[in-house]
Parts: C-alpha cells; structure tokens; sequence
C-alpha cells in the first residue's frame, strides 16, 4: 500500500486491508469518548451555573467593569458582552471545551480561529477573526504589535464561539447584572466619575474633554451612573482590543503612527536638532493633556471648578502693565509652548501633595503665552 500517512494494516483472508487509526488518533478518540463519558456522568447544574457567575460578578466592582464593551458607531453606541465574560461563563458552565489558533497571517492581516465544544450536547462551534496589522499608511506593524494583534484575535475568536454555545438568555442576564453593578449607587457617583477620568488620562491619554465630548455632554458634572457605564464599556473596548483610543476618544494611537518620514529630510532635521540643542521632547502634546488632566482630576478629586480654578491659577500671570492675562479654563486650549510648563507646575504640586506638603510658588514668567 501507497500510504504515507502511520497508520497499521491488517492483511485479512480475502486480501482486503483495514487500516486502522494511529496511535496519535487513537489517543484523541479515547480522550474524547472519556470526556463525553464524564459529561453524561456528571451532567451541568444549570441553576450552579447562573448562581456562580452572578455571584462572582456581583462580589466583584472591577470584574463587573470589565464585562461589557461599547463603541461609538454611526451616532449610536454599540454595546456587546466582552472577552472576560466568556471567560467567566466558559468556566462555569461545565462540560465546555474551548480552544484558539491563529489559522492564517498574511501582509495586511492576521486571522485566529476559536473553537467551543458542548461536550455534553454534541454541539460545537468556530468562529473567525481577523486583525489588520498595518497601519493606515499601509506600513506593517513591528513583530510585538502583530504578536499583541494576533493575542487579541485569539481572544475574541474564543469569545464569539463560547457565545455561540452558551445560551445567549444566561449571558444577557449576566451582562444586565455587570452593568447595573458597574453603574453603582448614586451615592458614590461623584468618586467612581473621578476614579474613571483619572484612569482614562493616567493610562490612555484621554482628556476629560474628549470624554465630554464622546459621552455628549458639556462637563464632567453630567456624567451620570449610566453614562459611567457607557465610558467604562469604551474602555474595555480599548482594552480588549475591539477599538483603540484614538478612533474612540481622538487621541494618538500607536498602531496608526504619523507617516513615513523621508529619510534625507530626517537625517537633516536631527542633525539640525543637534546642532541647536532642541531635541525633541520625551512627550507628545496628547501625552502632556493626559497627564495634566490626571493630575488636576487628583489634586481637584474630580471636583470640575477645583479643576478649572487650579488650571485658571496656573496658567494666569502678570503683564507688564500690571495686568493679569492669559487665562486657560480648559486642557484643550492650552499651547503647545505652555503645556509642558505647565505641566511641571502640576507635577510640583502633584508630588507636594503625596510628600504632605503645601501647593508650592510660582513665578509668573514662567509661563510662555
């Protein structure tokens, strides 16, 4: 026989061969057979399961959080069950195998494929995923952000089979349970709106403004518990991987890097730098808002006119005239000479204020307008 595959045959009285299966394959049939053996055995305890998910959600703030995504679409906000809660569900539900691959990659996208096995009913389900990995100039992306692409295609793949298999009746329930947990008591409102903003500066670069401004609102005062959660959905989105920051909230975005500099006109600007002595600065101006936003937000403790009185103080000053001009009440406004003055005036006062000391002196020339 022509076989090349390992496999045994058996020579029979007629002349006929039976190939039988590998060993390889017969160790997958036995696992299997034994798995489904267990099921029947150990059948799932539906009213377990639902008690031990809503339980865990429940005893968890930040695990509720992180249960649901949202993504602003066409004027609307597109709202959807995250990664971690088919993870939570997927290993409470028993009886439920579930696997992730990455099937394909080529020059502009990587594709994963996840895979939920109902072992107990026989039901099985795929889903595809594909993850663009260059960038909006058509320049592919550096090996770890393909790495960390083909992470986050792996895990959502794995979430829409598992959400495929799973009744969908027990994971709204639990998406309802995360969003009302999430959203809190009105009593405790104006701490888990500071807690979300300084989050959103100290980790995304995300100004308050450009909050407001996706949530519709004019202030940070406005955000109420339900739009809270809205914001804390577009964050897991973020982290996820199901949107980035700046095609949610308009802040720069490493996978969508500015375009291709020439490479004489770079070697002559950085020879020029050199010789000048103006390298360029460690930050950007998105890095800079960020970071000024989270420290007014702690030092204010989310208090919107502490912030803009303490924004408005720093960035007022003394005229020859004796006059006091150049006030800024908002992030957004200031100049792209002022922003990293100002920023060493926060960051002074930022690290007085976890030393225990006071708000520290400035000198009014030290602001550039």
């Amino acid at each position: 026989m022509s076989e090349t595959r390992d496999v045994e045959t058996v020579e029979t009285q007629t002349g006929v061969e039976i190939v039988t299966p590998s060993a390889m394959e017969a160790i997958a049939n036995a696992e299997i057979d034994k798995q489904i053996a267990t099921a029947k055995r150990y059948p799932r305890d539906i009213a377990r399961f639902q008690h031990r998910v809503t339980e865990a959600i429940e005893g968890d703030v930040l695990l509720a959080q992180k249960c649901f995504y949202a993504i602003p679409r066409g004027g609307k906000i597109i709202e959807g069950k995250s990664v971690r809660l088919a993870e939570l569900a997927a290993a409470n539900y028993g009886n439920l195998r579930v696997a992730s691959r990455i099937v394909g990659i080529d020059a502009t996208a990587v594709t994963a494929q996840g895979v939920a096995f109902d072992i107990e009913n026989n039901v099985s389900w795929s889903a595809e995923i594909r993850e663009r990995i260059v960038d909006k100039y058509g320049v592919r992306l550096n090996q770890d952000l393909i790495g960390l692409k083909a992470n986050s295609a792996s895990s959502k793949a794995a979430r829409n089979a598992v959400c495929r298999v799973i009744p969908q009746t027990y994971l709204d329930r639990f998406l309802s349970v995360a969003k009302r947990i999430a959203a809190g008591t009105g009593d405790d409102i104006k701490a888990r709106r500071a807690e979300a903003l300084r989050y959103c500066a100290s980790e995304h670069g995300i100004t308050a403004e450009q909050v407001c401004r996706v949530l519709g609102v004019q202030d940070v005062s406005e955000i109420d518990a339900e739009r809270l959660v809205t914001l804390r959905g577009m964050l897991t989105s973020v982290i996820d991987g199901e949107a980035t920051a700046r095609t949610i909230f308009g802040t720069a975005d490493t996978d969508d890097p500015a375009p291709p500099p020439d490479p004489a006109e770079s070697r002559t600007d950085a020879l020029a730098d050199k010789l000048e002595g103006t390298a360029p600065k460690p930050k950007t101006d998105d890095e800079y808002r960020g970071e000024i936003d989270g420290m007014l937000i702690d030092l204010c403790d989310g208090e919107e006119q502490g912030m803009i009185d303490m924004l408005e103080e720093l960035t007022t000053f003394t005229n020859k005239d004796g006059k006091k001009v150049g006030t800024r009440s908002e992030v957004g406004k200031l100049t792209k000479k002022q922003l990293p003055v100002i920023w060493g005036r926060l960051k002074k006062a930022y690290d007085a204020k976890q030393s225990g000391g006071g708000m520290p002196e400035y000198d009014d020339s030290e602001v550039p307008f």
